[in-house]
């Protein structure tokens, strides 16, 4: 027989709070009844009801203000952050780990980019590529990862799907570190890294969502062998 797990009481009033927050079809920044009142909508005491709101807000979902209130917050990946973060920390992600997951969610990123991007969006992606384009001819190292990081969030922007892009911003500095390398590892790849992503635009501009697909995950898995 399986044991019956013990449920305590700022726990449901927790999940009954997440519940009546659908049910009423709050949005970010509107504002939670008073405790008074939502005491009396539950049933509860004030202290097991700040409990429960206390447990909303470790999970982000809302935002105490002093003298104000309580407020739903915008949609946030921050705790997902954190804890990939402390994951990265102990030894138990590695790059190689990084960088397939990279190749599965930034693949699909980028046929979907290829469906969406407007020719506006292709301007924006043909100005982060020159300045990628003078970071190589600089020899600069930060300047093409930070053109590297913007490129590839501009192509999961363009996937217009909000979980892809949620979860991309919530391994960002997984991200940023799966690229980190030497300087001799640099010089390596820097040259083919540039032609790569160059290729991938081409295949966007052309609404190619097949050659986008398959570009972007060549580049990931080339980059990858370089940081091994």
């Amino acid at each position: 027989m399986n044991k019956i797990e013990k449920v305590t009481a700022d726990v449901q009033v927790a999940e009954q709070l997440k519940q009546w927050i659908v049910d009423q079809h709050l949005e970010a920044g509107d504002r939670l009844p008073t405790e008074a009142e939502l005491c009396n909508e539950f049933g509860v005491a004030r202290h097991t009801l700040r409990e429960g709101i206390k447990r909303l807000s470790q999970l982000g979902i809302v935002e105490s203000k002093t003298g104000s209130g309580t407020y739903i917050r915008e949609s946030s990946y921050d705790k997902v952050e954190e804890y990939l973060v402390f994951l990265k920390d102990r030894k138990e992600i590695s790059k190689q780990e990084i960088y397939d997951v990279r190749a599965a969610l930034e693949s699909i990123a980028a046929a979907a980019a290829a469906h969406n991007a407007t020719d506006a969006d292709i301007r924006q992606m043909e100005k982060i590529l020159n300045r990628m384009k003078r970071s190589v001819e600089q020899d600069d190292y930060e300047k093409f990862v930070d053109c590297n990081v913007e490129f590839h969030n501009t192509v999961v922007s363009l996937s217009r799907n909000r979980l892809l892009i949620g979860i991309t911003q919530a391994i960002q500095n997984l991200i940023r570190y799966s690229m980190s390398a030497s300087q001799a590892d640099f010089q390596k790849r820097i040259q083919a890294s540039y032609q790569e992503h160059c290729q991938i635009l081409q295949a966007i501009q052309a609404h190619d969502e097949g050659a986008a697909r398959d570009h972007m995950l060549q580049h990931i898995l080339e980059s990858a062998k370089n940081k091994k």
